[in-house]
């Protein structure tokens, strides 16, 4: 489940020496905009009704206010063992409810050899563009920090842990 930047990060905004221990990487998905940098407003996304808690908001970034997915195996109902993985359902471990993400985008891997991290697309709809190029079906691809990532319309941002806490760094001195 996405977090609010403004949650997530407040514990890591104190003095290097004595921020909590982040293993796992991160997303950062941002809210939709157009050209001109302000919220589109013919974007839409669904969300499974069945998810949310009475009156609470579906988990879509707003303007300012970026959300963070953790990348690691989450609760999520499958039995993909590969990785973790990312689509449009609520069995992936990374849901994001927008309709130009496929129910089964692709998924992460920790590469063992190299310790760096990959993306493969699972051959979805509307592509995964990795630093604005489409990745090819089924093949891995490596992940730099600081990656943009895009699962269809949907842009995103990949941060290792010390490149995540560079970032909220920044966020916080601007």
């Amino acid at each position: 489940m996405p977090v609010p930047l403004s949650i997530f990060g407040r514990p890591f905004l104190i003095t290097p020496e004595q921020r909590p221990k982040l293993v796992d990487p991160v997303l950062v998905w941002d809210s939709p905009a157009g050209a001109s940098g302000k919220p589109r407003e013919d974007v839409t996304f669904v969300v499974n009704i069945n998810n949310l808690k009475a009156g609470s908001p579906p988990p879509l970034p707003r303007s300012g206010e970026p959300l963070v997915f953790e990348v690691k195996k989450g609760a999520a109902r499958n039995a993909f063992g590969l990785g973790i993985t990312v689509g449009r359902t609520d069995n992936n471990d990374i849901s994001v409810p927008d309709p130009s993400v496929s129910r089964f985008q692709g998924y992460f891997q920790l590469d063992p050899r190299t310790g760096g991290w990959t993306f493969t697309d699972a051959g979805s709809t509307n592509g995964t563009f990795l630093n604005g190029r489409r990745l090819a079906p089924s093949k891995p691809e490596p992940l730099g920090s600081f990656a943009a990532i895009s699962f269809g319309n949907v842009a995103m941002r990949f941060f290792v842990p010390q490149e995540f806490f560079r970032y909220l760094d920044d966020m916080a001195n601007r």
